[in-house]
């Protein structure tokens, strides 16, 4: 007979299985994150593409198949708005339960290393600049959610048939938004080398694992092409060129040149300039310095005592997994040949997780701490703590400028709609066209200059000029008028016209308001 339990003593029961190293990630991931990204939650800050209140996005033009589904059940049921609060909370709590699951799928002990995990995921800044398209902030968290599912399923139930629901989490994950890949990548590769480094694992064993994992990559990947090329047959669209997603996996010899120049320059630079957009002040660049050069001593040393031991194979491995660590670390720049932008550079976090979680197994395998292994813990937890609170101020810092950035543009807004009201014969059912308003020429503008040192790719720095005006008047200015885009060639009247706010700026031609922002 069927037992029913209730629901109460399920739950109690489910959470007494959870591992208190999944509980202190997740936890740390909900603090930190709601310290680093509640400004943002709790206000309405929009950036050029948030300006439609109900929106999740392009979706099969982009490849992304299961986004569309996700948007599609979303709409039906209400849930497709752009609500901070909701959006920017769930996709906390995504992050801080694919922090829980990292930590167990790494068997991280060191209760501090899971907090720093837990911390570290959520508050890398490619979720800070994430949340400035708020509109589809739970999707993408979703997606790294399935991201993460898709490794602990591979590693966790690898004896068992579950683990074929390993390459279809990856899809699913891919069909949402495909720059969680390589992250995924970097998750195989670092679980094979810190099984030679920490584990001394057999290498033979270890190729066999390699080629499991890259098995379940590669099916992960062939379940998503399958999907989209059926999504797009069905519906009759193409891939569009954006950010080359119509190019995704075909490689030339200039993008070959192209990754060599991101990791010479950027990659290996990353403490002396900011390229990335991850390392913008002193101590972020000092924690990246220090994190590497630990990292390097560390595979450096076991290599050279697996050649001391006669273990060649197993040195042999750990150089290749090294190479393999760098690769699938910056393999965004193989995916997207046009254009790499803050939101899809989450692999690098693994230049935090990577050394955290080697500090956590070089402490498991000694019997006793000695005074140096102390002092090399105090060091990296305070560098890596360090980080923590610049990319929560760096967060803060980001949606303070969206702010002020906003509060510009309303106001500015606010001013031009009221000289098109006072306009004599204006009406309220005149179309409205603003001419050149994506480089306003009015010098008097301020343009947010004070926020620079904050810049980052994914929102803009002078919301004044955003693509998506006419989204932005009738949202948040409550001016509804019929916007469009006037043909200057039509009228002279237009180009003998000063630009804004020159008296004779704001005209009604032809029964259409004018206003001209820029030659």
């Amino acid at each position: 007979m069927f037992d029913i339990k209730p629901i109460e003593q399920v739950i109690q029961n489910e959470v007494k299985k959870i591992s208190d190293q999944f509980k202190i990630a997740f936890t740390s991931g909900i603090i930190v994150g709601l310290l680093a990204h509640l400004y943002m939650f709790m206000n309405k800050f929009p950036n050029y593409d948030d300006m439609a209140i109900n929106s999740f996005g392009a979706s099969l033009k982009l490849g992304r198949w299961f986004l569309w589904v996700l948007g599609a059940i979303a709409y039906h049921l209400d849930f497709v708005y752009s609500i901070p609060w909701i959006n920017g909370f769930l996709t906390v709590i995504c992050i801080a339960t694919a922090a829980g699951m990292l930590v167990d799928m790494l068997h991280v002990k060191s209760k501090l290393c899971c907090a720093l995990i837990g911390a570290c995921l959520v508050v890398f800044p490619s979720w800070t600049a994430t949340f400035f398209f708020m509109f589809t902030a739970p999707y993408y968290g979703v997606a790294f959610l399935l991201a993460v599912c898709s490794v602990y399923i591979a590693i966790k139930y690898g004896e068992s048939k579950i683990k074929w629901l390993s390459p279809f989490c990856l899809a699913c994950s891919m069909g949402i938004y495909q720059a969680y890949l390589p992250f995924v990548a970097t998750c195989y590769v670092t679980v094979l080398l810190f099984e030679i480094l920490l584990l001394e694992q057999n290498w033979i064993n270890s190729l066999k694992k390699a080629f499991y994992y890259l098995i379940q990559l590669l099916a992960g990947g062939g379940i998503y092409f399958l999907v989209m090329k059926i999504s797009l047959q069905i519906t009759g669209q193409s891939l569009t060129s954006y950010k080359g997603v119509d190019k995704m996996g075909v490689l030339s010899k200039e993008s070959l040149l192209y990754f060599w120049r991101v990791i010479e320059q950027d990659f290996l630079g990353i403490s002396i300039n900011n390229n990335l957009e991850i390392s913008h002040n002193l101590l972020l660049k000092v924690m990246y310095l220090l994190l590497s050069i630990f990292t390097i001593l560390c595979i450096v040393v076991s290599i050279a005592k697996s050649i001391k031991r006669h273990n060649y194979m197993e040195a042999v491995f750990e150089v290749i997994y090294t190479i393999a660590l760098v690769i699938a670390i910056n393999s965004i720049y193989l995916i997207c040949q046009d254009g790499v932008y803050s939101l899809m550079r989450y692999s690098y976090v693994w230049l935090i997780i990577f050394p955290i979680c080697l500090l956590d197994g070089m402490e498991m395998t000694l019997a006793e701490r000695g005074k140096f292994m102390i002092l090399l813990g105090w060091g990296m937890t305070l560098s890596i703590c360090a980080g923590i609170f610049s990319y929560v101020h760096f967060a803060n810092a980001e949606y303070f400028s969206m702010q002020l950035s906003f509060e510009q543009a309303k106001s500015y807004y606010t001013t031009v709609i009221t000289q098109i009201k006072e306009l004599d014969g204006y009406e309220p059912n005149m179309p409205v066209s603003f001419v050149g308003y994506g480089h306003i020429a009015d010098e008097s503008l301020y343009r947010n200059q004070i926020m620079k040192v904050f810049e980052i790719s994914g929102r803009d720095q002078v919301l004044a000029q955003t693509y998506n005006m006419g989204a932005f008047l009738r949202y948040y200015c409550g001016f509804d008028a019929e916007f469009f885009d006037i043909d200057t060639t039509q009228y002279k009247e237009i180009s003998e016209m000063p630009t804004y706010p020159s008296e004779g700026s704001v005209q009604i031609i032809d029964g259409n308001v004018v206003v001209k922002f820029s030659e």
